[in-house]
């Protein structure tokens, strides 16, 4: 029955869309038939202006081991996500290593400075905005 509804919505916003000529809303717009959690994620490329999907955090070690992942409904703010892999690390192994690199996406002052203090590891995080020569 559920599927049979996402059919019907799919053949409803194709005519809208290529027989009446209308924009479909993005919050009504059907994203995904296996997960109601499936998200549009805009990455701000200009060449893939949105993505669909969830959002995957995948925390590894040396030599590639990984030590946790974890499938987030929706976009989370990656800066929100660096205190849960640091605690996901102290669940895991007991410490949080000594050095920890993340993407510049993780990158927020408040946060670095906050755990450089307490915890007494490094962050390497890129800042955010362009590459400087």
């Amino acid at each position: 029955e559920e599927l049979k509804l996402k059919y019907e919505q799919v053949i409803k916003q194709t005519k809208e869309r290529v027989i009446d000529w209308e924009i479909v809303p993005m919050a009504k717009e059907l994203i995904s038939y296996v997960s109601d959690s499936a998200t549009i994620i805009s990455k701000g490329k200009e060449w893939k202006s949105r993505e669909i999907g969830v959002k995957l955090s995948v925390t590894e070690v040396e030599k590639w081991v990984i030590t946790n992942w974890e499938v987030y409904n929706g976009n989370p703010n990656d800066a929100t996500l660096l205190e849960i892999s640091l605690k996901n690390c102290w669940e895991v192994m007991w410490k949080i290593p000594k050095n920890n690199a993340f993407d510049r996406w993780y990158w927020d002052k408040t946060n670095i400075e906050k755990f450089e203090k307490e915890e007494k590891v490094n962050l390497h995080i890129p800042k955010r905005g362009k590459k400087t020569k």
